[in-house]
């Protein structure tokens, strides 16, 4: 019965490899094309991450919105709510949104006891900061200090 290789015994072997890859390429022309061809990969593998990183948090699915759709009031309660789920806590809901650099402003507990927060986030480009600008308003209606329904909207506001 052949046993299998411990955890050291594999480390040493992929060691082993890599210094016999190495010194096939040890040529100055070899080790330069290595060099290249790994910062290129690198590079590749940054951009990606980094692409996948923006769009993973709900600002960046907005942004993504606002890229097709150039309307001046869009209802993204779809993607509120994928990040915003029915029966979290509260004090979950506000520190998400503050991550995200949004404004929090709670309104008075209404008479049937539920209590609403209106979180906006103001995303203005260099080009029109001035003039306009979107923001992404959250309406979130809690009770009993859990959400009970999430909503939104991105609105295109002339200041």
């Amino acid at each position: 019965m052949k046993r299998s290789a411990t955890p050291r015994k594999a480390a040493v072997r992929y060691l082993s490899a890599g210094l016999i890859a190495f010194s096939v390429f040890n040529r100055q022309e070899d080790y330069l094309e290595m060099k290249k061809l790994a910062t290129a990969i690198l590079a590749g593998v940054f951009f990606i991450v980094q692409g996948c990183a923006m769009a993973n948090d709900i600002v960046g699915d907005i942004k993504k919105i606002r890229e097709s759709n150039k309307d001046a009031n869009i209802d993204i309660s779809g993607i509120v709510k994928k990040y915003i789920l029915v029966g979290t806590h509260k004090a979950a809901v506000e520190n998400y949104l503050k991550e995200h650099k949004f404004s929090l402003n709670d309104q008075p507990i209404a008479p049937d006891r539920l209590q609403t927060l209106v979180a906006v986030y103001v995303e203005r480009n260099m080009l029109t900061s001035v003039v306009f600008h979107d923001e992404i308003r959250v309406i979130v209606v809690f009770e009993n200090g859990v959400v009970k329904t999430a909503g939104g909207r991105l609105i295109y506001r002339a200041l």
